[in-house]
């Protein structure tokens, strides 16, 4: 059973503090795509009222990719507040009001037998399709290790956060040697050239 699992005995009347963090491949589905973070931590409060029990915290994580920029490891975090509510049902794994269908098709069945052999009072909320549903929400379109990158010179590669190439002054200079300005029109015009023996 995954450490995300919290018997809904834990939750009193008074609330329930809850702080976790685990490996996210410990969460993710089976027959899903990898996801480029680590680990994910999972931090806030429940509530009990009547028959539902209320989950608001933030989910935090880190993707970690390559710098479109730069081509340098990019470290992207995330932070995503988060309110799930959770209703009494006939199975041992309470589940999300609205995603009635969702917890089983996360489940494989041996976790399926191993939640539904459990007696009443072990009853639990799991939170693992929920988390993973929010660090695959948060993937960043593009990976910038940070909002100064410089990018990479495009004539020699060098990356510019770490250090100048010169190749920037190497062509402007080279583009002052080669271009004369409206020097080149005077021997289209050699009768406008200065006397250069005035009397």
């Amino acid at each position: 059973m995954n450490i995300l699992t919290i018997p809904i005995s834990s939750i009193s009347v008074d609330g329930y503090e809850y702080e976790e963090c685990t490996p996210v491949e410990s969460i993710q589905p089976p027959d899903t795509q990898a996801v480029a973070v680590d680990t994910v931590s999972v931090s806030g409060r429940f509530t009990k009222f009547r028959d539902t029990y209320t989950f608001r915290g933030i989910v935090n994580g880190t993707y970690h990719g390559t710098c479109c920029q730069c081509l340098a490891s990019a470290a992207v975090p995330f932070s995503v507040q988060v309110r799930w509510i959770f209703e009494e049902t006939s199975g041992s794994v309470l589940r999300e009001i609205s995603r009635t269908e969702e917890e089983s098709e996360y489940l494989s069945p041996e976790q399926v037998e191993e939640y539904f052999s459990k007696s009443a009072q072990e009853r639990v909320i799991n939170l693992a399709p929920y988390v993973w549903e929010e660090v695959v929400f948060a993937e960043p379109y593009t990976f910038v290790c940070s909002e100064e990158c410089k990018g990479i010179c495009g004539h020699c590669g060098a990356n510019l956060n770490k250090h100048q190439c010169g190749c920037e002054e190497k062509k402007a200079s080279q583009q002052r040697i080669d271009n004369p300005g409206l020097a080149a029109l005077a021997k289209f015009y050699p009768q406008l050239a200065p006397d250069k023996d005035k009397e």
